[in-house]
């Protein structure tokens, strides 16, 4: 073999390597964005659940709740119990569908649409016993294979007019 060659096979080899290394690597995040997605979508069977305590081993130590309903609470799995439990008070039979989803990173995003009878007390509005469907977005941040933090927009004013609570556009 001749230096031109054995130049050549080299050069090749290592093309092939780099190759290599980057599906590797690209076939290893696409794992960890897959991860991260069952995490969601185990929050939201939980959720769908009704049974809170389904939350414990997929919320960390020191989550954060980034929600304007919750400005006050601590760190910690209890804060977004304490919230979820509201919703629940309000709207017993609560069940989220996750319409998108996206992963990048350590983020997931998605889009849900809600639907549940209005049974209790929300934001100060008796029960009406009306049918009500919103939507929301959320993004949550995974960390060691739990959710360290969590943001939420609701259609808060879509929910008020379903129970009378604000008038709705003519």
């Amino acid at each position: 073999m001749s230096r031109k060659q054995f130049a050549l096979l080299l050069v090749v080899v290592s093309l092939l390597s780099v190759y290599s290394l980057t599906i590797a690597q690209s076939n290893s995040e696409d794992e960890n964005l897959e991860a991260n997605k069952e995490i969601v979508n185990n929050f939201v069977a939980a959720l769908n659940s009704h049974d809170l305590d389904n939350l414990d081993e997929l919320l960390s130590a020191d989550y954060q709740e980034h929600n304007p309903f919750a400005p006050e609470f601590p760190p910690g799995p209890e804060t977004f119990k304490a919230i979820a439990g509201g919703i629940l008070a309000a709207f017993p039979d609560v069940e989220v569908t996750i319409d998108y989803m996206v992963a990048e990173g350590e983020l997931v995003v998605t889009r849900h649409t809600v639907v549940a009878t209005h049974e209790g007390d929300f934001n100060g509005v008796p029960a009406t016993g009306n049918e009500v469907t919103w939507t929301e977005l959320h993004m949550f941040r995974i960390e060691d294979d739990q959710i360290a933090e969590h943001w939420a927009e609701l259609n808060v004013i879509g929910i008020l007019q379903q129970i009378g609570a604000f008038p709705a556009p003519e």
